[in-house]
């Protein structure tokens, strides 16, 4: 079973962590487009990985969203995260990552040369809330709107298996749990951040902000007691109980 990597006792075999600092970047360089056409992931809500250079079967996505996420990581990373530790034909990985490479182009999934397989040039949800966070802590210009539209992109919680077709092969999100309240804490920060400076000129859209931030972070209590505030400061009365139940 993969296990998040910050978990990990000395003894365990370390999967390598990923530097959240450098996410954003990844967000930039993604912008260009090229070999195999751009490549977008999506960790937000349901898992997805999309490029414009063809289809990618669930296997394939859940590949590049564990290199991007977990990267740089090892072949036995990549077997113990998508296959949970069951013995597969060493040709089976071999395989797999070659006929990705083959969709997203060598330049974005570059063979390994060092026992590590790294993905560049894509850009990702995450990668985009990092780099946001930044711009809303600076008040750089600009960074309102940007919120307005990542807010609205919020499609469910972090990290988690999505219901539909191939969901077996996004087991090992379940146990990133780092990561996951990493992403959590940056949400919460954001929404706050982003209601505290529209509240007043758009209350409306000051509550559909924290109401999508909490189908995204249910249990945050921060974004609960706001949101409650601003119901009952527009006449309206609620309680968290009743404000859950009206979410789901």
């Amino acid at each position: 079973m993969f296990v998040d990597c910050a978990q990990q006792g000395e003894s365990q075999r370390r999967v390598p962590t990923a530097d959240m600092s450098c996410l954003s970047a990844d967000e930039s360089a993604g912008g260009a487009g090229g070999e195999g056409g751009r490549l977008r992931l999506r960790l937000i809500g349901p898992p997805a990985v999309e490029t414009d250079g063809g289809s990618l079967t669930h296997q394939q996505q859940s590949l590049l969203a564990f290199i991007a996420l977990c990267g740089p990581v090892s072949g036995d990373d990549i077997a113990l995260a998508l296959w949970q530790g069951r013995v597969m034909s060493p040709n089976r990985l071999f395989n797999l990552v070659s006929e990705t490479r083959r969709v997203v182009g060598r330049r974005r999934l570059p063979p390994s040369s060092d026992g590590y397989y790294r993905l560049s040039d894509y850009t990702s949800d995450f990668g985009r809330l990092d780099a946001l966070c930044r711009s809303a802590r600076r008040d750089d210009s600009g960074w309102l709107e940007e919120a307005a539209v990542v807010v609205s992109q919020m499609e469910g919680q972090p990290l988690s298996r999505s219901a539909r077709a191939g969901r077996v092969y996004w087991t090992w999100l379940e146990h990133c749990l780092i990561r996951r309240a990493h992403i959590e804490r940056q949400i919460g920060q954001l929404i706050l951040a982003y209601t505290d400076q529209i509240g007043s000129a758009a209350p409306e859209r000051a509550i559909q902000a924290l109401e999508q931030g909490l189908r995204a972070i249910p249990d945050d209590v921060a974004l609960q007691e706001e949101l409650i505030a601003r119901y009952q400061h527009m006449g309206f009365s609620a309680s968290a109980r009743t404000l859950m139940q009206a979410l789901d």
